[in-house]
């Protein structure tokens, strides 16, 4: 079986990925926290504005591919030039993180329902109020999506790299 180091190129996308993750947990706690602000400018009535919410449906339905995501990251980073990508190995990647980013937006449909029949048990203004929050906190999930095409095409180059040199290690008396 043979083995390649991840071209440098596919390190700097799993840095943007890890990045941008980043990014989108804290532009998720900022949605959050300056709640109260956003309806304010967007002139909700004093009502709307009075309730503090907290959506949780982006951060769980991206949890499971946050995590794998930082942890095949990392192992990218981490890898260095040292020979230990292969093929299937990045083809694994792939086949995952493209799973569980098809996965992230069915569970957010779902979640979402689900979360926006618990606040409508607490009236019209409570629901209202989760509405315009979390339409704000979904937006997190675009930088998220980002990170997992980031992420995607950096395990796309290693594994591509991967076949490319196990084709010309073959052996049959040169490089073919």
């Amino acid at each position: 079986m043979t083995r390649t180091a991840a071209p440098k190129s596919a390190r700097i996308l799993a840095v943007c990925a890890i990045v941008l993750s980043g990014l989108a947990f804290v532009l998720y706690i900022a949605a959050i926290v300056l709640q109260r602000q956003y309806k304010e400018l967007l002139d909700y009535p004093a009502e709307l504005v009075s309730y503090f919410v907290v959506p949780l449906s982006p951060v769980l339905a991206n949890l499971v591919l946050f995590i794998t995501q930082l942890v095949f990251c990392i192992l990218l980073i981490s890898s260095g030039n040292k020979p230990v990508w292969t093929k299937g190995k990045g083809t694994a990647f792939v086949v995952t993180e493209a799973i569980l980013l098809f996965l992230s937006g069915v569970l957010f449909n779902v979640f979402s329902m689900v979360e926006t029949t618990i606040y409508a048990q607490y009236g019209a203004y409570m629901t209202a109020s989760y509405s315009a929050v979390s339409g704000l906190a979904a937006k997190t999930g675009d930088v998220m999506t980002g990170s997992a095409i980031c992420a995607l095409i950096a395990f796309s180059i290693s594994a591509y790299r991967a076949a490319l040199d196990g084709k010309a290690q073959v052996p049959m008396g040169g490089f073919r």
